[in-house]
């Protein structure tokens, strides 16, 4: 959080739309969806989201956050002129891939992926997004995995939003604020003798990974990822108190 405020970024708006989807999505699944719609102001951490919702058969959560994302775009344009959507596509989209392909320097540090690792090491971009790859599949696997059948809740939500970190190769050190109320969700699931470890170098590491990132280690990934598998295995070791061929259903946090 301190790395959040210290930045300026949007980091607590993105957790709270996040926060703010996962609990209602069965209360008020269309207050749930808004919010998911809205998040599409950093729409590489939404990636996993309607994956999760399609498998879990939310389509009023879903159609909810394709109506917002279509608002947001119809009053972006009503407001700016809608040429500012061609010029986004035209001028933007190019820049934002030549920074993130080309560009070098402290904000390659910034970011806990693989993909930044394997550019601080000058390795090319085409193996530097070989190199991410691994963890892209494996966070997609993981939601695919939770998502099939009714698992525990609270760690099945806790393993969407990690995956939603894992999955992209752009994402920073501010947009880990939600992982702080992921940590408090699955406290008392993590019961092993190491979890408490683990769960300090998750919690510390939007700080860290900074540190990593300068020196070129790619311990920041690996232990988010680490911590993904970790949560797997929870799910996995819950699997057979659960009915195996009923769909996963995002059950509200309210009820346990």
């Amino acid at each position: 959080m301190g790395v959040n405020l210290f930045f300026g970024q949007n980091g607590f708006f993105g957790a709270a739309l996040i926060v703010g989807a996962m609990r209602e999505l069965d209360r008020r699944p269309v207050l749930a969806g808004a919010c998911l719609g809205l998040l599409s102001m950093k729409p590489q951490l939404g990636i996993l989201f309607p994956v999760a919702l399609i498998l879990s058969g939310r389509w009023r959560c879903l159609a909810a956050a394709a109506v917002t994302a279509a608002v947001l775009v119809i009053a972006t344009g009503a407001v700016f002129g809608f040429e500012i959507w061609a010029d986004y596509f035209t001028k933007v989209m190019p820049y934002q891939n030549k920074v993130m392909t080309a560009f070098h320097g402290p904000y390659l540090a910034m970011m806990p992926t693989a993909y930044a690792v394997a550019r601080v090491w000058d390795t090319g971009n085409a193996l530097a997004w070989l190199m991410q790859a691994p963890f892209t599949l494996y966070a997609l696997g993981a939601v695919v995995w939770t998502c099939w059948k009714r698992r525990d809740r609270v760690v099945s939500i806790a393993v969407l939003i990690t995956a939603s970190i894992t999955f992209t190769p752009y994402v920073f050190v501010y947009d880990m604020v939600v992982m702080g109320w992921v940590l408090a969700l699955v406290r008392p699931r993590l019961t092993a003798r190491w979890d408490w470890s683990l769960s300090m170098a998750i919690w510390l590491l939007p700080a860290a990974a900074i540190v990593f990132g300068f020196r070129g280690q790619a311990l920041a990934p690996v232990l988010i990822i680490m911590f993904l598998a970790r949560l797997l295995m929870v799910l996995r070791a819950d699997e057979a108190a659960k009915s195996p061929a009923t769909p996963w259903l995002f059950a509200g946090l309210s009820q346990g």
